[in-house]
């Protein structure tokens, strides 16, 4: 008669219901394998990229040797008009009234640049190699010994002088670095001063290139910046910065690099750890409430003077509730062996209770009635009843469920009436003359 209120402290008391502690050992292997495996292919695929990265590492490379050689050349181009302007400067000085011998002078010393006097007006009183209009800066404010950038951004000017005023025009040449690279010179006071995109010119180096200018002077290798790699190279002491852009790495080196690679292996176990604490909070969670309804199940089981059982047919073992062991005479609750229960059965009725069971392996019901041998030696009437659970097998059903009660007073109070009507029949029989009998309240009999 197995089956016990208190089935929270006896796990698995149903064949249905055992689990093998396994599981748990099971799904932590399956996840750490899943882990490893991971780990595995991400190692692989970084290997498989090395390729790509050190293809990119080598285009880096070559995007911070394009910025260095911009600032070569830049530097080249304006070291003869620093001297050529410094002549022009002192010939100016000697002779104010001739600008034009002037400017022949620092086209002598600086051939490729283009020369002009300008007065204290604004107006040129002397060009040589470029027209008027050209020496105009974008921002006349800017003019000075750091270069500035004429209005279509196609040369810089450098200006000496305070009244009369010697600018040098030196054309910036191409801005297109190797493979795809774009080329620019920044300064702080104009920002971009030239540029391979006309759009860029006039920005600052925050809008242009996602850096200050003062930050992007002192990186030491390409960084990656909207959405591009940056590098850059100080021009001498001139105050411009070279500065080369090419769009940012794409594929798989862009995302296996090697943060990720340590990164996600890490990531996975965390996940992991998180679905392990989840599913032992839920875990934790259903024992509590299955306590709850047990304790419920309990006390409803007790107040009814209900002892449930559980009879296992195959294994030839009963499990019981505490209250059925209590009637049956047995120490205690759990699981005993049916011989055990079958002794406690008075003699005379074990073979009625072994053909209920094997009724019930048949049919599936389970009904009897049983005396067991009491404490005070008297005799304890137990009803009986369950139903067999689970699949039906070729021999039948194997388990049986269900409930018992102490039917001892219901006999007795039983057989106390019966023996209470035997005698008044009696007494009413043995009775010769006519009479009639009335209940306690009044009723004909």
């Amino acid at each position: 008669m197995p089956g016990t209120e208190r089935r929270v402290a006896m796990p698995g008391r149903r064949a249905a219901d055992r689990r093998t502690r396994t599981n748990d050992w099971v799904r932590v292997l399956l996840l750490l394998a899943a882990l490893g495996v991971s780990a595995y292919v991400l190692l692989v695929a970084r290997g498989l990229s090395l390729p790509i990265r050190e293809a990119d590492a080598l285009r880096e490379a070559a995007l911070q040797q394009n910025a260095r050689l911009l600032a070569a050349e830049t530097r080249a181009r304006l070291a003869p008009v620093d001297a050529a302007l410094k002549t022009a400067s002192a010939a100016l000085s000697r002779d104010a009234g001739a600008p034009l011998a002037a400017l022949e002078l620092a086209r002598a010393t600086a051939p490729e640049a283009a020369f002009a006097v300008i007065g204290v007006d604004g107006e040129a009183q002397a060009v040589l190699g470029a027209p008027a209009e050209a020496f105009r800066a974008r921002r006349p404010e800017a003019a000075g010994p750091v270069p500035a950038a004429t209005r279509d951004g196609t040369a810089l000017l450098v200006t000496i002088g305070s009244e009369s005023r010697i600018v040098a025009r030196i054309p910036v040449g191409a801005l297109s670095g190797e493979g795809d690279a774009r080329l620019a010179l920044a300064s702080a006071s104009e920002g971009v001063v030239a540029a391979a995109a006309p759009g860029l010119l006039g920005q600052t180096s925050m809008a242009a290139f996602g850096l200050d200018l003062p930050e992007l002077r002192t990186q030491p290798t390409p960084r990656a910046v909207k959405g591009g790699v940056v590098a850059a190279a100080p021009v001498g002491n001139t105050g411009l910065t070279a500065v080369a852009v090419a769009p940012a790495p794409s594929g798989a080196a862009a995302l296996l690099n090697d943060a990720w690679v340590l990164g996600a292996p890490l990531a996975v176990g965390v996940v992991v750890m998180l679905l392990m604490l989840l599913s032992a909070w839920r875990r934790g969670r259903s024992r509590v409430q299955w306590a709850a309804s047990e304790n419920r199940f309990r006390v409803a089981v007790e107040a009814a003077r209900c002892g449930v059982w559980e009879w296992d047919l195959q294994g030839e073992t009963v499990t019981v509730s505490d209250f059925m062991a209590e009637m049956l005479g047995l120490p205690k609750g759990g699981a005993i062996p049916a011989d055990a229960v079958m002794a406690r059965i008075h003699p005379r009725y074990r073979p009625e209770v072994e053909h209920a069971l094997s009724q019930a392996s048949t049919f599936g019901a389970f009904e009897v009635t049983f005396p067991v041998a009491a404490p005070d030696g008297r005799a304890r009437w137990i009803d009986a009843r369950g139903q067999a659970r689970g699949a039906r097998g070729d021999a039948g059903f194997s388990e049986i469920l269900g409930v018992a009660l102490d039917i001892t007073e219901a006999r007795r109070a039983k057989a106390a009436a019966q023996a209470a009507e035997s005698r008044l029949r009696d007494g009413v029989e043995s009775i010769s003359d006519a009479f009639v009998l009335f209940d306690r309240q009044g009723r004909l009999l």
